[in-house]
């Protein structure tokens, strides 16, 4: 990318720097569905994203779109102040006496971990998550059947 002058090198800790920065504005990270390589990193928001807009708009968002994680709630620790809430861009949280995830309206992507002033919420690995193929040649193969 650097060599066709659409994007340009930067050292390691500048890229964990705008993945911070990205975190904090509450943009979703996302990447290709690969467990051993990374293509490309996406940090996106609803306003923008498409998939991350129809993702919202679907119930059940969590069977289309997943990170293999889901968020969890430590009632006992939770104080209600809804920043949670706020911070989920595809409305799995609600809250009452404490908040509460709707597991297959959640995507696992942590927004709501990182802005719990009380450290109630955590990412789980999510029931049944099947690990994506190691590299790019695995997952066009097994999306082809092969």
């Amino acid at each position: 990318m650097a060599d066709r002058k659409m994007g340009q090198l930067i050292s390691k800790e500048e890229a964990l720097r705008i993945i911070e920065r990205a975190e904090e504005e509450g943009l979703v990270h996302c990447s290709v569905n690969t467990s051993g390589e990374l293509a490309f990193i996406c940090n996106c928001c609803t306003c923008h994203c498409g998939i991350l807009r129809q993702a919202k708009r679907v119930p059940h968002a969590s069977l289309v779109l997943t990170s293999g994680y889901q968020a969890q709630v430590d009632s006992d620790c939770c104080v209600a102040c809804e920043i949670c809430k706020e911070r989920c861009p595809v409305s799995a949280i609600t809250v009452e006496e404490a908040a509460v995830v709707d597991a297959l309206q959640c995507i696992g992507c942590g927004l709501c971990v990182r802005a719990c002033p009380s450290e109630a919420m955590d990412l789980v690995v999510k029931p049944g998550t099947i690990v994506p193929p190691g590299k790019m040649g695995d997952l066009e193969a097994a999306i082809k059947g092969k």
